[in-house]
């Protein structure tokens, strides 16, 4: 509790990430922005309606999903879409599986917004995302002593946390709008 209070005196949004809806009550009560349900949890929904009762946004990983069960997904959102976006994420530690091109590919199919979420090893993965203008971009964050987690090759130091996010804004800057126009020398 005194970790979300200090996160949200910053003014930084917290998110849970959530595969029981009997908690949702529980996270309500202490001020939760946004929720996040796992790629395992896309046809719960059970818990996706729940969710859908709070009026907060959504997330929605697509890890273990193809377009039928996204497209279930959407058609049982339709009345709140608005609060809901996914999230194109492969559940492998192999560069050349994750796929970033998904991420228009999903915006487009799905008219909705798209975030990245990053399970590499290669931390750099996250920047080359940027190029595909997710909506967000969702990486695991671990503490700088040694730990052994599931998510421990993946996740990011805390310490390394502000540079990381640092970058991520500037590149985007890098992005650009799509106009070529003539520059001064």
């Amino acid at each position: 509790r005194k970790n979300i209070v200090k996160l949200k005196n910053n003014n930084i949004a917290v998110g849970i990430a959530i595969g029981d809806d009997k908690k949702i009550p529980f996270f309500e009560s202490l001020g939760t922005d946004f929720y996040k349900v796992l790629s395992k949890d896309i046809e719960n929904y059970r818990l996706i309606e729940k969710l859908k009762e709070t009026n907060k946004k959504v997330f929605v990983s697509t890890g273990l999903s193809d377009f039928d069960q996204i497209g279930q997904l959407i058609n049982f959102i339709s009345n709140a879409k608005n609060r809901f976006a996914l999230i194109h994420t492969q559940l492998t530690y192999v560069v050349e599986d994750i796929n970033l091109k998904a991420i228009p590919l999903l915006e487009e199919k799905f008219n909705i917004p798209v975030a990245f979420g990053s399970h590499a090893i290669n931390k750099n993965v996250i920047y080359a995302a940027i190029s595909m203008e997710p909506s967000d971009i969702f990486f695991y964050v671990k503490g700088d002593r040694i730990t052994k987690h599931l998510d421990e090759d993946h996740a990011v130091k805390l310490s390394e946390c502000t540079r990381m996010i640092n970058n991520i804004r500037e590149l985007q800057l890098a992005v650009g709008k799509g106009i070529k126009q003539k520059m001064e020398n």
